[in-house]
């Protein structure tokens, strides 16, 4: 085989495994980014605000009124510690410090229960720095195991 036949080949390959990598990533997922106002994170029947932050950070800049405090580890994790909340709810929205963890959370969430999940794009940074992160210090009932 001659070198320019490898060189192809390869190249083939990798093109197909990157535009397998987009399909997946850009297909059907019920993830959504949204830069929500603080009034729209306000709790009320149906809505479930999740703050997946550690909680050291949780203590360092305070959470979300009404939020539920539950760190990301998997999607199978998280339905097994909130499965009955997320049932419950008709809309499900996600925060971290920066809208990253929430991002990926959100789409592999999405994933693994067929439903719309909200990302609260920018995260606790954007809220703060638009003004509007309305905290409150963490407690045990919110789901903090440490405060």
């Amino acid at each position: 085989m001659s070198r320019r036949t490898t060189i192809a080949g390869l190249a083939i390959l990798f093109s197909s495994l990157a535009f397998g990598l987009w399909a997946r990533s850009s297909g059907d997922s019920k993830a959504v980014s949204e830069a929500r106002p603080m009034a729209d994170l306000a709790p009320r029947d149906g809505r479930l605000v999740v703050d997946i932050r550690e909680p050291d950070e949780w203590k360092d800049t305070g959470v979300l009124p009404g939020a539920r405090l539950h760190s990301w580890r998997s999607a199978e994790e998280f339905v097994s510690a909130l499965g009955k909340d997320l049932e419950k709810a008709d809309e499900i929205l996600i925060v971290c410090r920066s809208g990253n963890r929430s991002s990926r959370a959100a789409r592999a969430l999405a994933d693994h229960i067929d439903r719309e999940v909200i990302d609260v794009a920018g995260g606790m940074i954007r809220l703060a720095r638009e003004g509007q992160a309305q905290v409150v210090a963490p407690t045990r009932k919110m789901g903090c195991p440490v405060c």
